[in-house]
C-alpha cells in the first residue's frame, strides 16, 4: 500500500484552527500525528485535491501574482526548477507557519511498489520561505535530492531526504528518522474527509493565532482578521 500525501503538516492546534478559517469547515479533515519520539501534530490535506468536500474561504489571501508573491514569502526563484510549485500551496503554508513559532511544512508524495516518488516538502516559519528539498525526476531515476534554501542550513540536514530534512527545522526530533518508516504520517492525507478524527467538532473556539504577528500579514492575509 502506498502513501497520497498533498497539504501541510503543523505541530500546533492554533495552525489547525487556522486552516479551519482558510478552509471552512476542513478542521474536520485534520489527521492528528502521533509516533513515539516525535512531537504530536496535525496533516491538512491541500484543498484543491477534493474541491467539492474543501475549499477556501473567499478572499483569504490578496490578489496578487505569482510573482510578488515569492518575493513576499521569500522563495527564492531557483525554486522553479525541478520541484512542485504552486503559489497557492506555499500561501497556505505560509500563513498556518503564522500561528504558532513551530512554523508548517507543505508536503507533497506520492509512492508506488514502496518508493516513494515524486517527494517535495518546503518549510515555512514566520511567515517566510526557509528550506525546500525534492527529487529531481531527470537524475538517478529521481532519487537524487535538490534543496533550496533561504539561509545555510546544518550539513546534517541536507543528507536527510526531503520530508525528513524540512520537517527537521520545525522541531529537531524529526532529524535523521523516517516520518514513514515510523508511521508517524498517514497513508492517505485525505481520510479525514471521510472518518472526521480531529477530536474537535467545532474549531473556531480554538485560537487561531498564539502570538503578535506583523500588521503586513494581515494585508496580505485577510483571512487572519476574520
Amino acid at each position: 500500500m502506498g502513501f497520497h500525501l498533498h497539504g501541510v503538516l503543523v505541530l500546533h492546534e492554533a495552525a489547525v484552527a487556522l486552516y479551519d478559517r482558510v478552509v471552512p469547515g476542513g478542521g474536520r479533515a485534520a489527521i492528528p500525528l502521533r509516533a513515539a519520539g516525535f512531537p504530536g501534530g496535525w496533516f491538512l490535506p491541500s484543498p484543491h485535491l477534493n474541491p467539492e468536500e474543501l475549499t477556501y474561504a473567499p478572499g483569504w489571501r490578496e490578489e496578487a501574482s505569482e510573482e510578488e508573491w515569492r518575493v513576499r514569502l521569500g522563495i527564492p526563484a531557483a525554486l522553479r526548477s525541478g520541484m512542485l510549485v504552486d503559489s497557492e500551496d506555499h500561501c497556505l503554508a505560509a500563513l498556518l507557519s503564522l500561528a504558532a513559532l513551530s512554523g508548517a511544512m507543505f508536503l507533497w508524495d506520492e509512492s508506488f511498489a514502496g518508493h516513494i516518488n515524486p517527494e517535495h516538502a518546503a518549510t515555512f516559519i514566520d511567515g517566510r520561505f526557509r528550506l525546500a528539498m525534492g527529487q529531481d525526476d531527470l537524475i538517478d531515476n529521481g532519487r537524487l535530492h535538490v534543496h533550496v534554501g533561504a539561509e545555510p542550513v546544518p550539513e546534517a540536514i541536507l543528507r536527510c531526504t526531503p520530508t525528513t530534512a524540512c520537517s527537521a527545522l520545525l522541531d529537531s526530533r524529526f532529524l535523521s528518522r523516517s516520518l514513514y518508516e515510523e508511521q508517524y504520517l498517514p497513508r492517505d492525507g485525505t481520510r479525514g474527509l471521510w472518518q472526521p478524527c480531529s477530536g474537535r467538532e467545532d474549531w473556531s473556539r480554538v485560537p487561531a493565532i498564539t502570538r503578535p504577528i506583523d500588521a503586513q500579514w494581515f494585508r496580505w492575509f485577510p483571512v487572519l482578521g476574520r
